[in-house]
């Protein structure tokens, strides 16, 4: 059975079998006498020699209609929401169709209806806002009218508007259909309707300017808009039911032979210009160029003048440079003669003070000797001995020596002294 609902696609031819018929689908069932049946599920179905076929659900939403056409050429419209099951037993075919839609005041359908004797034909209109659902035998018009002002633009006319000066004249139409009857009694496309009268009345505006020989003011374009000048065009659009409120200038295109013409015109004038200012340009540069030389020369003069000043300017520079260095070589031997003047004094003072230092401690140590000299005579010390043993080796008597010798005496007096006792 699966989850799936079957449609017109399943067909089966049963021996001796059962199908289960889900609720939400139906079938239609032929026994071995061709005798047919309608199923709608859910049911369970036992079968004998028969053939089952599924059936197909239609359904139509808020805004939709099932178109019916039965087996017997009938037509049944049934409006949504609601559903179907398209047998073809009763049915030839069964079409889902959307309502007429009309979202506004200014929206308009047209809808053709026979009448019930079949002799003739009911025109009807039908306006927003509205859902609207044909009835059996209606012919609804494809296309919504909508009725609301609008501005509809020509394509570019052809005219001419002094003799030598044409071109296309591009213009718009602001205009409201207010009785659609007259327009569908009148034409079959307003457009062409339109753009026919217009050009009916621009070949007659064109006939009658193309030998006028006074200058061309295309700006005035700009202000002959009003119905007498396109008269047709007006009575057109009255004729058709339309409220024509103003024609709108869009702009003017010159012929391509005029614009080239006149482009060549320009670039005459452009050559010419260009020549003088090329004449201007060159006497101009003349000028410039003695200008220059005048200004050239004066800076050359200025310039050597600069130059001889900054040439002075240096040799005194170099001049005072050489007599600050003489000056500091001056200085310098003064500052060596002072310096070698003051070293010498130094060495022959530091001389005289050695000299004098030496000579002082000479004199000391001979004060000592003879000091020394004196103790060892009262200590009774050969003092012969003394001497010779002084004078061995420098000749200058030594202080440890002495202190040595003195030690002896000492003890050799003791020794006297203790043999006397």
């Amino acid at each position: 059975m699966g989850i799936e609902f079957r449609g017109s696609y399943y067909r089966r031819d049963i021996s001796l079998g059962k199908r289960t018929i889900k609720d939400g689908e139906a079938v239609a069932i032929w026994n071995q006498y061709g005798q047919h049946r309608q199923v709608v599920g859910p049911r369970l179905e036992y079968l004998w020699f028969s053939t089952i076929r599924f059936l197909d659900r239609l359904t139509a939403g808020m805004n939709e209609y099932l178109h019916i056409v039965n087996i017997n050429g009938s037509i049944e419209h049934r409006r949504g929401p609601c559903f179907i099951y398209e047998n073809p037993v009763y049915h030839q075919k069964v079409t889902v169709k959307k309502a007429h839609v009309l979202k506004s005041t200014h929206e308009v359908i047209v809808v053709t209806r026979n009448i019930e004797d079949g002799a003739s034909i009911e025109r009807r209109i039908i306006r927003g806002p509205q859902v609207y659902f044909p009835a059996i035998g209606d012919t609804v018009s494809e296309t919504v009218i909508d009725t609301s002002r609008r501005l509809h633009k020509f394509e570019d006319m052809p005219v001419i508007i002094s003799e030598g000066v044409k071109g296309k004249l591009q213009l718009s139409l602001d205009f409201a259909i207010t009785d659609v009857e007259s327009m569908l009694d009148g034409t079959s496309s307003v457009a062409n309707s339109l753009s026919q009268a217009l050009t009916v009345d621009m070949t007659v505006y064109s006939n009658v300017n193309k030998g006028n020989s006074d200058s061309a003011d295309i700006d005035m374009l700009k202000t002959f808009t009003s119905p007498e000048t396109f008269p047709t065009l007006f009575n057109c659009g009255k004729k058709l039911g339309l409220s024509i409120s103003k024609l709108v200038y869009g702009g003017f295109i010159l012929d391509a032979a005029i614009v080239a013409k006149r482009d060549a015109d320009v670039a005459e004038e452009v050559a010419v210009m260009r020549k003088q200012i090329a004449a201007a340009q060159a006497l101009a540069d003349v000028k410039t160029d003695i200008e220059k030389t005048k200004l050239l020369n004066q800076r050359e003069q200025d310039k050597i003048t600069l130059e001889l000043a900054a040439a002075a300017m240096r040799v005194e520079k170099e001049n005072e440079l050489e007599r600050a260095k003489l000056n500091g070589k001056m200085q310098i031997l003064k500052a060596e003669q002072e310096y070698m003047q003051a070293e010498s004094d130094f060495k022959i003072k530091l001389a005289t003070e050695a000299e004098a230092a030496k000579i002082g401690h000479l004199r000391r140590l001979h004060e000592e000797k003879v000091r020394l000299l004196s103790e060892y005579k009262s200590l009774g010390v050969d003092l012969n001995k003394v001497l010779e043993a002084e004078t061995r080796g420098t000749g200058v008597p030594s202080v440890s020596g002495a202190v040595q010798m003195m030690k002896s005496a000492l003890d050799t007096l003791e020794n006297t002294v203790d043999g006397r006792h």
